[in-house]
């Protein structure tokens, strides 16, 4: 938990009342990466399991299933990131698994500032800085 744990404050909003708001707060050990046809970047994937998400449940206000729009931003983030790459999806029709063996790209050094929570953004802004000046000062050394 301490090492991978990711910490994400959720949001979801009910799509025929969008009055009904809840947040809570979810833990989890790894991001997601979505893969269909319209990802080919690791954060375009990342991105769109944490603000895209749909879902159905049982709504209060309505009395019977009701779709959702789930929207997460993390909160906390890990000593080590972990990313799974979700590569099956279920063909209805055929009642099988198939794979997606796309190309997705992935960068050397995964910047996630913009998926975090405006709370967490202003901490790591401020060690961002602190981490600038220092690798200046590195170079300037050289």
């Amino acid at each position: 938990e301490q090492l991978f744990g990711v910490k994400f404050s959720t949001t979801l909003t009910c799509m025929e009342d969008p009055a009904y708001v809840t947040k809570a707060e979810e833990t989890a050990l790894q991001l997601t990466c979505h893969i269909d046809k319209d990802v080919g970047y690791m954060m375009t994937g990342i991105k769109h399991a944490l603000q895209n998400e749909r879902l159905s449940k049982r709504s209060a206000t309505l009395g019977r299933d009701a779709e959702y729009k789930k929207e997460s931003l993390i909160s906390r983030l890990p000593a080590y990131l972990t990313v799974s790459f979700v590569r099956f999806f279920f063909k209805k029709a055929e009642q099988t698994n198939c794979k997606i063996i796309k190309d997705v790209k992935f960068p050397f050094q995964l910047d996630v500032l913009e998926l975090c929570s405006p709370e967490l953004q202003t901490k790591l802004t401020a060690e961002r800085t602190e981490f600038a000046k220092f690798a200046d000062y590195q170079a300037e050394q050289m």
